[in-house]
């Protein structure tokens, strides 16, 4: 009867100093009540993206500061922790998925002749700052 009893303690107080999702980088912190940096991928922001990019600025009581770049300038940029997110018609099964976290999609994108999910990306591992952009992101008509 005592092995249980221990057992039992011991896995609640293992879970109880857990706080999932974290962000590593404590991007979450730093981005709440200052700046959100954001890399565009295009030149020019559309409705849906604007509409992402307001909610969690919003959310995160941010002042949103862009610049803009190439996919392969903005990864790294996001690898490295120089922007919190990019931003800009990335779709879903971008080839670049395994490097960064991506969104649910908020939206569609054509991509040639398709219509595809459109995500944004965040730094890897920061999942804490992921979940809370994901609950406020437009809901996917």
């Amino acid at each position: 009867m005592r092995t249980p009893l221990c057992l039992l303690l011991s896995l609640i107080l293992s879970l109880s100093g857990c706080s999932l999702p974290k962000d590593p980088e404590s991007t979450s912190e730093r981005v709440q009540g200052g700046t959100l940096r954001i890399g565009l991928l295009s030149q020019r922001m559309d409705a849906t993206d604007q509409a992402a990019l307001d909610a969690v600025a919003e959310a995160f009581s941010a002042s949103p500061d862009i610049v803009d770049g190439s996919v392969h300038q903005l990864i790294s940029m996001l690898e490295k922790g120089e922007i919190d997110i990019a931003i800009g018609g990335i779709p879903a099964d971008t080839p670049f998925g395994e490097q960064v976290g991506l969104s649910r999609s908020y939206g569609t994108v054509a991509i040639g002749d398709e219509e595809r999910m459109r995500v944004l990306a965040v730094r890897k591992g920061e999942n804490g700052f992921l979940t809370r952009i994901e609950k406020v992101l437009p809901e996917h008509e």
